[in-house]
């Protein structure tokens, strides 16, 4: 009973030490910030309670330690168990912030691009588009619905790439040139290009299409 922390630790459970080096936990950090959570809770004070007061210090991201812990902000973008993404501080596994404006300086390894708000746009992440193709080809939809470009019509103006991708995107015409197709319903190609079809956003490609 009388072997000191420093040389063995307190253990959860079952601890002879307890209640004098190695407090249970009586309720969050009583009675100190060092006392210990008692798996058979005998001091009435729940498990899962008591886990979420300590934070994580260890373990990995799928399984930090102790048990039931929450995650602290990172230390460094080289930290090996779960914590909180900041700017530089961006390990690839750590929580990311709910605020899409929290996401400045982080890596988009570690936090996807966000549909809006990502203040990483046109830098790290593609430009949210503000008209067709503008400011680039690769600019990307923004979901707000109070954005500067409506939506639907940013969408419309995407070329799918499969059925439906990107979202609400519109194919290339595959009916013969002869043929009639709803207004816009597809682009325009030198091979396909239909009465109503939409025309190439990308003036190189109208080489071909008659006007």
């Amino acid at each position: 009973m009388g072997i000191p922390t420093d040389r063995c630790e307190c253990r959860p459970t079952g601890d002879p030490r307890a209640g004098d080096t190695c407090p249970y936990c009586t309720g969050p950090e009583q009675p100190n910030a060092n006392c210990v959570c008692d798996p058979d809770q005998t001091t009435g004070y729940p498990l899962s309670d008591c886990q979420a007061t300590k934070p994580c210090t260890g373990g990995d991201f799928d399984n930090p330690t102790p048990t039931g812990c929450t995650p602290p902000d990172c230390t460094s973008a080289s930290q090996t168990y779960k914590c909180n993404c900041l700017e530089g501080k961006d390990p690839i596994g750590c929580i990311c912030p709910e605020e899409s404006s929290q996401l400045v300086g982080i890596r988009t390894q570690a936090c996807e691009c966000r549909a809006t708000g990502d203040p990483r746009a046109g830098d790290e992440c593609p430009s949210y588009c503000v008209g067709p193709d503008q400011p680039n080809s690769d600019c990307v939809c923004d979901t707000d619905i109070n954005g500067q470009y409506p939506l639907l019509i940013c969408q419309a103006s995407k070329v799918c790439i499969e059925i439906d991708d990107p979202i609400n995107c519109t194919p290339t015409c595959i009916e013969e040139s002869e043929a009639q197709v709803d207004k816009d319903s597809c682009f325009c190609t030198t091979s396909n290009y239909p009465s109503g079809c939409r025309c190439p956003i990308d003036s190189s490609k109208l080489a071909g299409i008659p006007t």
